[in-house]
This record gives structure tokens, sequence and C-alpha cells, in this order.
């Protein structure tokens, strides 16, 4: 296979060959069977092959998602050894560092969050994920005129995804001055991605700013009631 650098102990050594007894004959490598179950969401079915292997190889991937399949099952302390350690094997391995900012923010600790993202961000800038994250780590933090031109630059990069669109529009919903524009955007959401798990959750917002008879937004701007000031 070429992927073993050394035996950590025997532990990991038999951890993976009790793993291997599950590995169908036919695939190409163990690590390739891993990659393709994360790619179909058999997350909790990737996770010991994962654990074995990052106990016996330095392999970036491996680390990377061992990291993240942690992450993803709610072990987040964890997950950062593992994210650290892909840093460490690969510097360039700009998905780590993504990772590392999320788990932290998971963790509630928004500032080293902020840091870890903004740095990925600067290697990044076209990576709407990146700006998705940092926008809703400073979101989570109550940064809210902070995070809201890093929910603008993500939703200008990723236009057709709904939980970038619903991100944004809870950030304005939350800046007084913005609310009338969180209408529009949750108006959006439901017209665009009416089976998305987010339209649910727009409607419910629309319905609390009163839609009964919902205030129109038309092309030139938003047409407030006729009983409102302007």
């Amino acid at each position: 296979m070429g992927l073993f650098v050394y035996l950590h102990n025997r532990n990991d050594m038999r951890l993976w060959e009790t793993w291997l007894n599950f590995v169908p004959a036919c695939v190409e490598s163990p690590k390739t069977y891993l990659m393709g179950l994360l790619h179909h969401g058999y997350i909790e079915d990737a996770l010991p092959g994962l654990e074995a292997m990052y106990g016996m190889v330095d392999d970036p991937d491996i680390c990377f998602n061992y990291g993240v399949a942690l992450s993803e099952l709610g072990r987040v302390e964890e997950s950062l050894a593992p994210l650290n350690k892909c840093l460490k094997l690969d510097p360039s391995y700009d998905n780590a560092a993504i990772a590392i900012g999320v788990s932290l923010s998971k963790l509630k600790r928004y500032d080293e969050a902020e840091v870890v993202l903004k740095a990925a961000a600067k290697i990044q800038p076209d990576n709407a994920l990146v700006k998705q994250n940092l926008a809703a780590t400073l979101a989570r933090a109550g940064k809210y005129m902070e995070a809201l031109p890093y929910f603008r630059q993500a939703a200008s990069l990723a236009p057709d995804n709904p939980a970038v669109l619903m991100g944004l529009a809870r950030c304005l919903d939350s800046i007084d001055a913005h609310q009338k524009e969180a209408l529009k955007v949750y108006k959006d959401i439901v017209k665009k991605f009416p089976d998305s798990q987010f339209a649910e959750s727009a409607k419910q917002n629309l319905n609390r700013a009163g839609t009964a008879d919902l205030r129109k937004v038309v092309d030139d701007g938003y047409r407030p009631r006729s009983e409102e000031h302007t």
C-alpha cells in the first residue's frame, strides 16, 4: 500500500487487524474504502477504520478525515489533535485549518476560531466555506455587524447554497437596521429552495415577522404597508 510509516503500538495493530476483517477484498486499499464510506455519509462506519489508520500511519488525509469525523459525531475536543497533526504533516492542507476553526467554534472558543478562520480566509479568499464558517463564528459570538460582510461574501460565492442564505438572513434579522432585508432573503429561500430543510425555518421567521398580509418585495425594493411611516 505504501501508506505505513511505522506501527505506534500493538494495540493499534490489533485494532487494525480487527477492522481489516470488515473491508471487502475487492477494494483497491483500506484507505480507498474509508474515503468511499465518508463520501456516502457513513461516518460512524468509517470511524473505526480511521481510528486504526490514524494510530498507525502518518497520512494527512487520514488525520483530516478522522478529525472531521470526530467533530461531526460530537467528539469535538478530540477532533483537534488529528486536525493539528494534519497541518503539522502538511502545512498547505488548508481545509484542516478550516476544520480546526469549526471545531473551536463548536467549543465556543470563538476568539481562537476567529483567528484561525481569518487566516484561512486570507489564504483562500474565494472559498465560500471559509467565509461562511467565519461569519457563523462571529455571529455566534454576537458580532453581527462584523459577521455580515463575510455572510455577504459567502452568499456571493455560493448563491445556490440555502445554508449560506439562511445564515445571511439570520444575521440581517439580528441587526435592527437590516431586518427588512432579512425578510427578502427569507422569501428568496422559500421561493428558490422550497424543498430544502431551511425553507420551513424561513417560513417560520416570516410568520414571526407578521406575514398574514405579507409585506411585498418588488423589483424596486421594499414596499411598506400604508400605515407605516417612511
